[in-house]
Protein backbone atom coordinates (compact mmCIF):
# COMPACT_ATOMS: atom_id res chain seq x y z
CA UNK A 1 0.00 0.00 0.00
CA UNK A 2 1.44 3.50 -0.88
CA UNK A 3 1.79 6.01 1.69
CA UNK A 4 -1.33 8.07 2.74
CA UNK A 5 -1.23 11.64 1.73
CA UNK A 6 -2.49 14.48 3.72
CA UNK A 7 -6.34 15.71 2.18
CA UNK A 8 -7.55 18.80 2.77
CA UNK A 9 -11.52 18.59 3.14
CA UNK A 10 -13.93 21.34 3.43
CA UNK A 11 -17.47 21.79 1.56
CA UNK A 12 -16.75 20.98 -1.85
CA UNK A 13 -13.20 20.32 -1.69
CA UNK A 14 -11.69 17.08 -1.13
CA UNK A 15 -8.06 16.64 -2.51
CA UNK A 16 -4.47 16.43 -1.75
CA UNK A 17 -1.90 19.04 -3.02
CA UNK A 18 -0.39 18.34 -6.69
CA UNK A 19 3.01 20.24 -5.68
CA UNK A 20 3.35 17.84 -3.19
CA UNK A 21 2.88 14.86 -4.91
CA UNK A 22 5.26 16.06 -7.94
CA UNK A 23 8.47 17.04 -5.37
CA UNK A 24 7.95 13.24 -3.98
CA UNK A 25 8.10 12.28 -7.59
CA UNK A 26 11.46 14.49 -8.16
CA UNK A 27 12.94 13.92 -4.61
CA UNK A 28 13.56 9.96 -5.51
CA UNK A 29 16.08 11.52 -8.17
CA UNK A 30 18.65 14.10 -8.34
CA UNK A 31 17.30 17.49 -7.35
CA UNK A 32 20.48 19.06 -6.99
CA UNK A 33 21.73 18.70 -10.61
CA UNK A 34 18.07 19.93 -11.46
CA UNK A 35 18.50 22.63 -9.91
CA UNK A 36 20.43 24.08 -12.70
CA UNK A 37 17.95 23.16 -15.66
CA UNK A 38 15.19 25.04 -13.03
CA UNK A 39 17.40 28.48 -12.84
CA UNK A 40 18.03 28.17 -16.89
CA UNK A 41 13.77 28.22 -17.46
CA UNK A 42 13.09 30.85 -14.59
CA UNK A 43 16.07 33.01 -16.02
CA UNK A 44 14.76 33.13 -19.36
CA UNK A 45 11.10 33.70 -18.67
CA UNK A 46 10.39 36.94 -20.18
CA UNK A 47 9.89 40.34 -18.05
CA UNK A 48 10.33 42.74 -20.56
CA UNK A 49 10.46 43.08 -24.56
CA UNK A 50 13.32 45.11 -24.03
CA UNK A 51 15.61 42.44 -23.03
CA UNK A 52 16.10 38.68 -25.00
CA UNK A 53 18.00 35.52 -24.11
CA UNK A 54 20.37 33.19 -25.79
CA UNK A 55 21.82 29.88 -25.19
CA UNK A 56 25.49 29.64 -25.42
CA UNK A 57 28.00 26.59 -25.49
CA UNK A 58 29.94 26.03 -22.40
CA UNK A 59 32.55 28.62 -21.40
CA UNK A 60 31.56 30.98 -25.13
CA UNK A 61 32.91 34.08 -25.55
CA UNK A 62 30.10 36.63 -26.98
CA UNK A 63 31.11 39.30 -29.41
CA UNK A 64 29.53 41.81 -28.17
CA UNK A 65 28.78 42.97 -32.31
CA UNK A 66 27.52 39.66 -32.45
CA UNK A 67 24.21 40.51 -30.68
CA UNK A 68 23.45 43.71 -33.24
CA UNK A 69 20.04 43.11 -33.42
CA UNK A 70 20.24 44.02 -37.23
CA UNK A 71 22.28 40.51 -37.51
CA UNK A 72 22.45 38.37 -34.42
CA UNK A 73 21.70 34.62 -35.15
CA UNK A 74 21.37 33.43 -31.69
CA UNK A 75 17.64 31.78 -31.10
CA UNK A 76 16.13 34.09 -28.59
CA UNK A 77 15.01 31.59 -26.25
CA UNK A 78 12.82 33.83 -23.80
CA UNK A 79 9.08 33.35 -23.32
CA UNK A 80 6.23 33.89 -20.56
CA UNK A 81 6.43 30.33 -19.12
CA UNK A 82 9.02 27.96 -18.60
CA UNK A 83 7.40 25.05 -20.41
CA UNK A 84 7.56 27.67 -23.65
CA UNK A 85 10.95 28.30 -22.83
CA UNK A 86 11.55 24.10 -23.25
CA UNK A 87 9.95 24.54 -26.58
CA UNK A 88 12.33 27.36 -27.35
CA UNK A 89 15.66 25.20 -26.78
CA UNK A 90 14.12 22.09 -27.89
CA UNK A 91 13.59 24.37 -31.63
CA UNK A 92 16.90 25.67 -31.50
CA UNK A 93 18.59 22.12 -30.90
CA UNK A 94 19.30 21.91 -27.37
CA UNK A 95 17.41 19.24 -26.11
CA UNK A 96 14.49 16.90 -26.67
CA UNK A 97 11.31 16.20 -24.70
CA UNK A 98 8.86 13.04 -24.18
CA UNK A 99 5.51 13.44 -22.07
CA UNK A 100 6.20 11.13 -18.97
CA UNK A 101 2.72 11.81 -17.51
CA UNK A 102 -0.30 13.94 -17.51
CA UNK A 103 -3.55 14.15 -15.61
CA UNK A 104 -6.10 16.34 -14.79
CA UNK A 105 -7.60 17.96 -11.21
CA UNK A 106 -10.30 15.11 -12.94
CA UNK A 107 -8.69 12.21 -12.76
CA UNK A 108 -7.45 12.11 -9.25
CA UNK A 109 -7.76 13.97 -5.93
CA UNK A 110 -4.92 16.25 -6.90
CA UNK A 111 -6.41 19.33 -6.74
CA UNK A 112 -4.58 20.77 -9.93
CA UNK A 113 -3.61 18.75 -13.05
CA UNK A 114 -0.06 17.18 -13.09
CA UNK A 115 2.99 17.07 -16.34
CA UNK A 116 5.72 15.03 -15.81
CA UNK A 117 8.64 15.64 -18.76
CA UNK A 118 11.50 14.02 -19.83
CA UNK A 119 14.14 16.01 -20.92
CA UNK A 120 17.60 14.99 -22.66
CA UNK A 121 20.18 17.82 -23.23
CA UNK A 122 21.88 17.04 -26.03
CA UNK A 123 24.09 19.80 -26.04
CA UNK A 124 25.23 21.68 -22.75
CA UNK A 125 24.55 25.19 -22.74
CA UNK A 126 24.38 28.34 -20.52
CA UNK A 127 22.11 31.42 -20.86
CA UNK A 128 22.58 34.62 -21.16
CA UNK A 129 20.67 38.26 -21.35
CA UNK A 130 21.16 40.73 -23.09
CA UNK A 131 19.81 43.86 -22.29
CA UNK A 132 19.11 45.94 -25.26
CA UNK A 133 18.27 50.29 -25.33
CA UNK A 134 18.75 53.72 -27.01
CA UNK A 135 21.79 56.12 -26.52
CA UNK A 136 18.96 58.25 -27.16
CA UNK A 137 16.37 57.50 -24.31
CA UNK A 138 13.60 59.29 -26.41
CA UNK A 139 14.51 57.32 -30.18
CA UNK A 140 12.07 54.73 -31.14
CA UNK A 141 14.41 52.83 -33.83
CA UNK A 142 15.80 49.97 -33.53
CA UNK A 143 18.52 49.18 -30.52
CA UNK A 144 21.96 51.28 -30.91
CA UNK A 145 23.50 49.79 -27.58
CA UNK A 146 23.39 46.44 -26.02
CA UNK A 147 24.79 44.89 -23.15
CA UNK A 148 25.16 41.15 -21.56
CA UNK A 149 23.97 41.59 -17.77
CA UNK A 150 23.67 38.19 -16.82
CA UNK A 151 24.55 34.66 -17.14
CA UNK A 152 23.43 30.86 -15.79
CA UNK A 153 25.19 28.11 -14.48
CA UNK A 154 25.89 25.55 -17.32
CA UNK A 155 23.25 22.85 -17.75
CA UNK A 156 24.77 19.70 -18.66
CA UNK A 157 24.27 17.03 -20.77
CA UNK A 158 21.87 14.43 -20.03
CA UNK A 159 18.97 13.52 -18.89
CA UNK A 160 16.35 15.24 -16.49
CA UNK A 161 12.61 15.25 -15.19
CA UNK A 162 10.33 18.09 -15.29
CA UNK A 163 7.29 18.66 -13.23
CA UNK A 164 4.25 20.80 -13.55
CA UNK A 165 1.55 21.54 -12.35
CA UNK A 166 -1.99 23.06 -13.72
CA UNK A 167 -4.86 22.22 -16.04
CA UNK A 168 -4.83 25.34 -17.99
CA UNK A 169 -1.50 27.43 -17.32
CA UNK A 170 1.40 25.16 -16.09
CA UNK A 171 3.88 26.37 -13.27
CA UNK A 172 7.22 24.92 -13.04
CA UNK A 173 7.46 22.52 -9.22
CA UNK A 174 11.31 21.40 -10.12
CA UNK A 175 13.27 19.50 -11.63
CA UNK A 176 15.93 16.65 -10.85
CA UNK A 177 18.47 14.99 -12.77
CA UNK A 178 18.47 11.00 -13.72
CA UNK A 179 21.40 9.34 -13.10
CA UNK A 180 20.57 6.03 -13.72
CA UNK A 181 19.90 6.85 -17.63
CA UNK A 182 23.08 9.11 -18.22
CA UNK A 183 25.61 5.85 -17.97
CA UNK A 184 23.26 4.31 -21.15
CA UNK A 185 24.20 6.62 -24.28
CA UNK A 186 22.51 4.39 -26.87
CA UNK A 187 18.77 4.59 -24.95
CA UNK A 188 16.21 6.46 -26.95
CA UNK A 189 14.04 8.72 -25.21
CA UNK A 190 10.87 6.84 -26.01
CA UNK A 191 12.97 3.48 -24.60
CA UNK A 192 13.58 5.82 -21.57
CA UNK A 193 10.06 7.67 -21.33
CA UNK A 194 8.23 3.99 -20.98
CA UNK A 195 10.70 3.24 -18.03
CA UNK A 196 10.06 6.31 -16.18
CA UNK A 197 6.39 5.93 -16.83
CA UNK A 198 6.60 2.97 -15.33
CA UNK A 199 9.14 4.33 -12.47
CA UNK A 200 7.10 7.42 -11.30
CA UNK A 201 3.32 4.85 -10.99
CA UNK A 202 5.33 2.83 -8.44
CA UNK A 203 6.74 5.69 -6.48
CA UNK A 204 4.66 6.32 -2.96
CA UNK A 205 3.19 9.60 -2.52
CA UNK A 206 2.44 10.07 -6.28
CA UNK A 207 -0.60 8.10 -7.29
CA UNK A 208 -3.44 10.40 -5.84
CA UNK A 209 -5.95 8.24 -7.36
CA UNK A 210 -7.52 5.91 -4.62
CA UNK A 211 -9.37 7.80 -1.32
CA UNK A 212 -10.38 5.76 1.65
CA UNK A 213 -12.72 7.22 3.97
CA UNK A 214 -13.40 5.38 7.73
CA UNK A 215 -15.57 6.52 10.72
CA UNK A 216 -13.80 6.21 14.47
CA UNK A 217 -16.95 5.75 15.86
CA UNK A 218 -18.55 2.87 14.21
CA UNK A 219 -16.18 1.64 12.21
CA UNK A 220 -17.65 2.13 8.53
CA UNK A 221 -15.26 2.29 5.86
CA UNK A 222 -15.48 3.82 2.54
CA UNK A 223 -13.55 3.83 -0.21
CA UNK A 224 -13.43 5.80 -4.03
CA UNK A 225 -10.97 5.89 -7.47
CA UNK A 226 -10.02 7.71 -10.02
CA UNK A 227 -11.14 11.56 -8.29
CA UNK A 228 -14.82 10.03 -7.72
CA UNK A 229 -16.43 11.53 -4.60
CA UNK A 230 -19.34 8.84 -4.93
CA UNK A 231 -18.04 6.54 -1.99
CA UNK A 232 -19.19 2.94 -2.09
CA UNK A 233 -18.88 1.33 1.56
CA UNK A 234 -16.08 -1.41 1.68
CA UNK A 235 -17.41 -3.90 3.72
CA UNK A 236 -20.08 -4.43 6.56
CA UNK A 237 -20.28 -2.69 9.47
CA UNK A 238 -17.69 -3.23 12.29
CA UNK A 239 -16.53 -1.37 15.41
CA UNK A 240 -12.68 0.20 14.92
CA UNK A 241 -11.70 -2.61 17.30
CA UNK A 242 -12.63 -5.36 14.60
CA UNK A 243 -15.70 -6.65 16.69
CA UNK A 244 -19.27 -6.89 14.94
CA UNK A 245 -21.80 -4.96 16.68
CA UNK A 246 -25.12 -7.04 17.58
CA UNK A 247 -27.45 -4.34 15.89
CA UNK A 248 -25.13 -4.23 12.23
CA UNK A 249 -26.53 -2.10 9.47
CA UNK A 250 -25.19 -2.19 6.15
CA UNK A 251 -23.51 0.06 5.27
CA UNK A 252 -24.82 2.48 2.42
CA UNK A 253 -22.91 4.89 -0.47
CA UNK A 254 -22.44 8.55 0.03
CA UNK A 255 -21.41 11.43 -1.99
CA UNK A 256 -19.23 13.80 -0.69
CA UNK A 257 -21.35 16.72 -1.72
CA UNK A 258 -23.80 15.96 0.38
CA UNK A 259 -21.52 16.10 3.91
CA UNK A 260 -21.80 18.23 6.07
CA UNK A 261 -20.53 19.04 9.12
CA UNK A 262 -17.06 19.85 8.59
CA UNK A 263 -14.41 20.33 10.81
CA UNK A 264 -10.40 19.30 11.39
CA UNK A 265 -10.80 17.59 7.47
CA UNK A 266 -13.35 15.61 8.88
CA UNK A 267 -17.23 14.82 8.34
CA UNK A 268 -20.40 13.86 10.52
CA UNK A 269 -20.44 10.15 9.87
CA UNK A 270 -23.30 9.30 7.04
CA UNK A 271 -23.70 5.87 8.43
CA UNK A 272 -23.99 6.60 12.73
CA UNK A 273 -24.45 10.14 12.52
CA UNK A 274 -22.28 10.83 15.41
CA UNK A 275 -18.86 9.50 14.35
CA UNK A 276 -16.35 11.56 12.74
CA UNK A 277 -14.98 10.48 8.73
CA UNK A 278 -11.40 10.68 7.64
CA UNK A 279 -10.35 10.43 4.75
CA UNK A 280 -6.65 9.19 3.32
CA UNK A 281 -5.45 9.53 -0.15
CA UNK A 282 -3.11 6.75 -2.11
Amino acid sequence: MNAALAVSVSAYSLSVDAAETMRTVLDSENRTRGQRLVTALEFASRDSAATAVYPVPPFAHLDLDSLDPARCVLPDVAAELPCWVVRQLAAAGYLTTRSVWRDTSGETYADDGRTLTLVQVVRPFALVRVQYGHTNPYSTGPADRWEVTERTPLVGRGWYLLAETGDYRSELVGAAGLDVFDSDTDLHPDAAAELLTIHIAEIEGFGASTCQAGCDRCGARWSADSGSWHFHPDSELFRPDGTEPADAVPVQTFHFDDADDFADDTIRCPHCGTGRVGFQVF
